[in-house]
């Protein structure tokens, strides 16, 4: 069974406030990161494709607003170019919303509809594509508006064909004249510097002269009213109105053009972007309300986790707060219930060590003077033993300087008997060289007893001669004294020869002799040598015996000096065992007092036990639970460990745990 020590209890406590504490955090972290999960689906996806999705709405609003502008019959170049502007706007801010949004993780659904919507934008940039030139296209001919240029062509053709007419009626006649306006009137056209093709400025250009030509003559004729009006006046007249209604035809030409070209952009706007717009929108505005929905849906699914884990934390606060308070008291009685028993076992054995210490003081003085006694004979026997201790070493060190004398001899007779069996090989050597130089001596004498004959066979052969032989003769005679020279020098090398031999074969057999002396010298100083080393281990031996001994005696002096010395500490430490006690008393009542809240119940307990006779006055009171020390002693017989003063302090340990 597992013992629950303090330490233990204490532990398992603060693990318990600890799991509690994890579980409530735990709690918090699980909500936190759900929520958190949540909000960044609704800050990454769907806040992100509802925005992106009204974007694209508000850019196809801006283009198709832009787009149908273009249709306008009073446009100025000006407001068409700042149409052409917003609609290219349109279209980066549609492209744009259309690549953020496609850059988002989404549904199966919503990238299915995604899909259909980009089919449907795919669409409507062909249809763009076709329109956007032909818009182009009047901007660059000056035409913003060509209805508005055919009324005003119509209304000024009426008018001059209607002056015509009076002035012609008014000559047929005679009356009349008075009743058509005094000036025509010249055709205005607010946009008429915007044109930019060359063929219609031309045409305007020798409008404007004609006009002006043709109200001179109206003017001339005017003023003639009355009489025969002049008929060459009147066909230049109709020539200049002719000529007008020429240049008129022109403006009109390129009107119509621009008219055609704005009636397809009007078909096209009707047929075509009308439908693709309903198209988009019937897509994408189902599928913005579902980005919105989803977001509020999760901002809802947020809230309520939210809601949820804020119980769940409260519920585990108030849950945690009570298993808490619950194990702190069970955990404080049981220490409390533990400790005064404790109390009241350390109560009654500091009376055991107060009665114990007493004893103790009382051995260890007899201890202490049994251990004196002791301690002097050992330091004779000490000496005794130096003196023995320092004969065998003499003799051992003598030993030892005859083995190394006897070694230096042995080693000279091996070395002298090596040196002469080195020597008698060479005499043999010399011997056998000896034998050999003889032959070559001999075979030289022979050379040289050949050379006498032949020598001699050349005298007489020279002689034979004559006088032409004479100093082959000569060289003859050189030649045999020079062999009877060699053959001397033979027999005298070959004497010396001999007797070097003799000589030699004497020196071998002395070597021989001197060898086997060295031989016997060097076995004979072996026999020495070992001897002395006996001589010499069997000193070692001894002495390190001696050694042996005398360590010995000096640590049994040494232990009997420290067994007087520790039963004197031990008589001291037994004196503050004994004052200690008295602390260890009111120590427990304290902790009594500690555990029950008693604290005047200690107090008077305390005064009913008086320090021990060992209490001594004017000094210090040591804890009880520490003794200065020195050296430890042996256990007393009441089970505690006492320790001597000394230099530092350690804990009296009880004998029983």
């Amino acid at each position: 069974m597992i013992t629950l020590t303090l330490k233990r209890r204490l532990i398992g406590s603060f693990c318990i406030v600890a799991l509690i504490g994890l579980t409530i955090g735990g709690l918090g972290f699980r909500g936190m990161t759900l929520v958190s999960r949540q909000v960044e689906t609704i800050a990454t996806r769907d806040l992100p494709s509802a925005l992106n999705l009204l974007e694209m709405e508000s850019a196809m609003f801006d283009l198709s607003t832009a787009m149908r502008t273009l249709l306008s019959p009073n446009l100025t170049l000006e407001f068409m170019d700042e149409q052409f502007e917003r609609g290219r706007l349109a279209l980066a801010e549609l492209d744009r919303a259309m690549d953020d949004f496609e850059a988002i993780d989404h549904s199966d659904e919503a990238a299915r509809t995604w899909a259909e919507i980009q089919s449907l934008f795919a669409a409507r940039r062909g249809i763009n594509e076709r329109y956007l030139p032909l818009a182009r296209s009047l901007l660059e001919a000056g035409l913003p508006a060509p209805s508005y240029v055919l009324n005003e062509l119509d209304s000024f053709q009426i008018h001059y064909l209607g002056l015509t007419r009076g002035l012609l009626h008014a000559a047929a006649t005679g009356n009349g004249a008075s009743a058509l306006p005094r000036n025509p009137r010249p055709f205005e056209w607010n946009h008429v510097n915007q044109i930019r093709v060359e063929g219609v400025r031309s045409a305007l250009r020798d409008l404007d002269r004609l006009q002006q030509s043709f109200a001179g003559i109206y003017q001339e004729l005017l003023e003639q009213a009355g009489s025969e009006l002049s008929p060459a006046r009147l066909d230049d007249l109709l020539a200049a109105a002719d000529a007008i209604v020429d240049r008129l035809e022109v403006v009109r030409a390129e009107a119509n053009a621009a008219e055609q070209t704005r009636i397809r952009m009007a078909a096209i706007q009707l047929e075509e972007i009308r439908q693709n717009e309903l198209a988009i929108g019937a897509v994408l505005i189902p599928l913005a309300d579902y980005a919105v929905d989803n977001s509020e849906h999760a901002v809802t699914e947020a809230r309520a986790n939210a809601a949820s884990y804020t119980t769940y934390i409260s519920v585990a606060m108030i849950a945690g707060t009570a298993l808490a308070l619950f194990f702190g008291s069970f955990i404080g009685l049981s220490l409390s219930r533990r400790l005064k028993r404790l109390a009241d076992t350390l109560s009654a054995s500091s009376e055991q060590t107060a009665s114990a210490a007493g004893q103790v003081s009382g051995s260890s003085q007899s201890l202490a003077e049994g251990a004196s006694e002791q301690a002097a004979s050992l330091e004779e026997i000490s000496s005794s033993l130096e003196e023995m201790s320092s004969m065998t070493a003499r003799n051992q060190e003598g030993a030892e300087r005859a083995k190394g004398i006897a070694g230096q001899a042995r080693a000279a007779a091996e070395t002298g008997a090596v040196r002469m069996e080195e020597m008698r090989v060479a005499m043999d050597a010399i011997h056998a060289s000896s034998g050999e130089i003889s032959k070559i001596i001999k075979t030289i004498d022979e050379i040289a007893f050949q050379t006498n004959i032949l020598a001699l066979n050349a005298a007489v052969e020279a002689a034979r001669a004559g006088e032409a032989g004479m100093g082959f003769a000569v060289v003859a005679e050189e030649v045999r004294n020079l062999a009877r020279r060699s053959a001397e020098a033979a027999r005298e090398t070959a004497e010396k020869i001999d007797d070097a031999i003799a000589k030699s074969e004497k020196g071998v057999q002395v070597s021989e002799q001197v060898a086997r002396s060295l031989g016997d010298i060097a076995t004979h100083a072996r026999e020495v040598d070992g001897l002395i080393e006996e001589v010499v281990t069997a000193s070692r031996e001894q002495n390190e015996g001696i050694g042996q001994i005398n360590t010995g005696i000096a640590q049994m002096d040494q232990v009997t000096q420290s067994n007087a010395s520790n039963a004197e500490e031990t008589a001291s430490a037994a004196e503050e065992l004994n004052a200690q006690a008295a602390e260890l008393t009111t120590v427990v009542e304290d902790l009594v007092g500690l555990v029950e809240g008693l604290r005047n119940r200690s107090v008077a307990a305390a005064g009913n036990h008086p320090p021990g006779p060992a209490f001594r006055t004017g000094s210090p009171q040591p804890r009880f639970n520490t003794v200065s020390l020195k050296k430890p002693v042996p256990a007393s017989a009441a089970g505690m460990r006492f320790h001597a003063p000394a230099k530092s302090s350690i804990p009296l340990e009880a004998g029983h745990n």
